[in-house]
């Protein structure tokens, strides 16, 4: 501590890391930005169990209880100013709702008669030319099978769609573009002009068990996908190794790619932020996060670690300029204090050491002190907390005090 007393301020000052954000829910498949009545941009998260939002401080669920008995919510979208869920369910908050629903600020109404099929459910939402679009593993009378166009009043079909399982939608070029399962084919992307669904540029479709497109994003002018696959890319572009990038034209590789599955991404101050069951990047062990800086791979921060023998960053999104990560994981600085939140944010740790929105209480001070001690606290902040990957030391002692009398960490 005396060390840092007297060295410059500079290197006293906390780095940043994953946070604990003690959310009502559990399991986030789906984060997206909502702005609510005061103009303030604010998270909304699809979990297994509620639509969760942070409303003055805190965060709060729609409503009480799952969606349904044995049910889930995976996708979550705004459009037009209302918030529509995709998922596997039969009711939303007791209103009779099929795979998909929508909030008007007031209450919940089905769409149309939404979708039906066996183990029948919506994987993700998107806008696309104006038209709220799904997709997932589903069925429609009047939209075929896959992915449908909402018209406001019933779901359309997009030339039938196909049959598979789409699990990421992106709008990219004035095309609409989906990934997942297509016609039997494990792994592939496909693109519809408006008029016909067609292979993206040559890309070769994979069949096996084991491949699989999971994600999409439109990063610096570029559609970029991520998934578990090995693909060799048309007119000798390379080889990607579970992610890689579309330019409207061709497919190239994104450096040597990462080890592991890329389950969600994001951009975040000009990077490109993956997370998944990622578990390598630039010939570095990583955590379930890493970071793209335009030339070269690297792992994000000290990510997560294993809950209970599996891991699964299912999300990563930015809102309001901060950084989310959703799923079932450990913060890997306090694995050994139980289990972490479903969710986790990027920054600077706080006052609010115990994350129950009440930051500078005796119970943040006493949490703070049973973490130092080896005790524990379900959903805490890391007992690391100036993030210099030293855990409970006289540093992170000095840095709690500062921040709770006013200070900067």
């Amino acid at each position: 501590m005396l060390a840092c007393l007297a060295a410059s301020r500079a290197w006293c000052q906390c780095q940043e890391q994953w946070l604990s954000e003690s959310i009502p829910a559990t399991y986030p498949w789906a984060i997206t930005s909502w702005e609510d009545a005061t103009g303030r941009t604010t998270p909304l998260i699809a979990s297994s169990t509620s639509i969760t939002i942070y409303d003055g401080g805190q965060w709060r669920n729609f409503f009480a209880g799952p969606v349904s008995s044995q049910a889930q919510t995976y996708a979550v979208a705004v459009f037009q100013g209302d918030i529509y869920a995709g998922g596997s369910f039969t009711s939303i908050d007791g209103v009779p709702a099929s795979e998909v629903a929508r909030w008007d600020g007031v209450a919940w109404h089905s769409l149309g008669d939404g979708f039906t099929g066996t183990h029948s459910f919506v994987c993700t939402l998107a806008v696309h030319n104006g038209s709220l679009i799904a997709g997932g593993s589903m069925t429609s009378a009047s939209a075929g099978s896959c992915v449908a166009r909402w018209d406001g009043s019933a779901w359309r079909s997009l030339n039938g769609g196909f049959i598979g399982w789409v699990r990421a939608l992106a709008s990219y070029n004035g095309d609409l573009y989906a990934a997942g399962q297509v016609s039997g084919i494990s792994a592939a992307v496909v693109r519809f002009d408006g008029a016909v669904w067609q292979n993206t540029g040559g890309l070769p479709y994979i069949v096996d068990n084991e491949s699989v497109m999971r994600a999409m994003l439109v990063y610096q002018g570029e559609l970029i996908v991520g998934g578990q696959f090995e693909v060799s890319l048309p007119n000798g572009a390379g080889v990607a190794h579970n992610i890689m990038r579309w330019n409207g034209t061709a497919w190239r590789t994104l450096g040597e790619g990462v080890e592991g599955q890329v389950r969600s991404m994001a951009e975040y101050q000009g990077d490109l932020i993956v997370g998944g069951d990622v578990t390598g990047a630039g010939g570095h062990p990583a955590y379930h996060a890493a970071r793209w800086d335009g030339s070269g791979w690297h792992p994000f921060g000290l990510g997560f670690g294993n809950y209970q023998g599996y891991q699964e960053v299912k999300v990563i999104a930015t809102v309001g300029g901060r950084l989310y990560a959703g799923g079932a994981m450990y913060l890997n600085t306090n694995v050994a204090y139980g289990r972490s939140p479903d969710l986790a944010s990027w920054g600077v740790s706080d006052a609010d050491f115990d994350r129950d929105g009440q930051p500078g209480t005796s119970e943040d001070i006493a949490a703070f002190f049973a973490c130092v001690a080896g005790g524990g606290c379900y959903r805490c902040e890391s007992c690391d907390f100036d993030g210099d990957g030293d855990v409970g030391t006289d540093a992170d002692i000095e840095a709690f005090f500062r921040v709770l009398a006013g200070g900067s960490c």
